[in-house]
């Protein structure tokens, strides 16, 4: 097995991104500094709505309700042009949007797997088309709002670049 690229470290926190086949990304985020930290990656929604009929109540999950968009991919295709990709988000919420918060002590990592598919670039509406590719994975934290008094890690941080055929 190959050794795990990274991007370089900032306030403590490193990303790395690998590639499984052409659809399959994997993004993980380590803790390098002597501080526990809590990343907020995106929102999440309800895991699912109950729902009531003839007085008998019905669990409806949601197939995805968890949604890192802190994390955008950089891709450079063949012609050396750049563009940031965002993740697909829902289409509407009816509801409450709650942090996608992860605690991340010292010395641990987070990591996740998504899907290359689920990624867009929000200028043009359009999705990765084929050929090869270098991507390399970008996480940034703003704290806003009521979230300021929250221990969030913010800045911005960018990973390795790893070369996908489509």
């Amino acid at each position: 097995m190959a050794a795990e690229s990274w991007g370089t470290p900032h306030n403590g926190l490193q990303i790395s991104l690998s590639a499984s086949g052409a659809n399959v990304l994997n993004v993980s985020l380590r803790n390098n500094s002597e501080q526990d930290t809590m990343l907020n990656l995106g929102f999440m929604l309800a895991p699912g709505v109950v729902t009531t009929r003839a007085g008998k109540d019905n669990f409806v999950p949601n197939k995805q309700y968890q949604y890192p968009e802190a994390i955008t991919l950089v891709l450079v295709d063949t012609s050396g042009k750049s563009t940031e990709l965002e993740l697909v988000g829902p289409p509407g919420v009816a509801g409450t949007l709650e942090p996608f918060e992860v605690p991340l002590p010292s010395g641990a990592t987070y990591s996740i797997q998504t899907p290359l598919s689920k990624y867009w670039d929000p200028k043009t509406f359009r999705r990765v088309e084929k050929g090869t590719v270098q991507l390399s994975a970008k996480f940034t934290s703003k704290v806003t709002g009521a979230d300021k008094n929250k221990r969030y890690w913010t800045g911005t941080i960018l990973s390795n670049t790893v070369t996908v055929k489509l």
